[in-house]
């Protein structure tokens, strides 16, 4: 083999290894895009994600304010039954119906 042989071979070499570095770069690039396009979805379903955990932490706060009120009137309820069953007995007792 003489050297032109041997030169066109480093040349065809070197342009197959260029080629396949073009290939390569475009899989890069293609990779780096999806990754970035990946990455711009997951901080909207972030963003998503907070919104609708606030829009569910409002509701519980809502709930719980309107459980708090509920146990309130409850309790009021339960005092003013056993104040009117205890002035009921009273009185039973005072008009000798006991």
């Amino acid at each position: 083999m003489n050297i032109d042989e041997k030169l066109d071979l480093i040349l065809k070499k070197l342009d197959e290894h260029g080629t396949k570095l073009d290939e390569h770069s475009r899989i890069l690039g293609a990779l780096i895009h999806g990754q970035e396009e990946l990455k711009a979805n997951l901080e909207g379903f972030k963003l998503e994600t907070y919104k609708q955990f606030g829009e569910i932490k409002a509701k519980q706060d809502a709930f719980e304010k309107k459980q708090d009120t509920f146990d309130a009137k409850l309790e009021l309820l339960e005092t003013r039954t056993w104040k009117t069953e205890t002035d009921t007995h009273r009185l039973k007792k005072i008009a000798g119906i006991e």
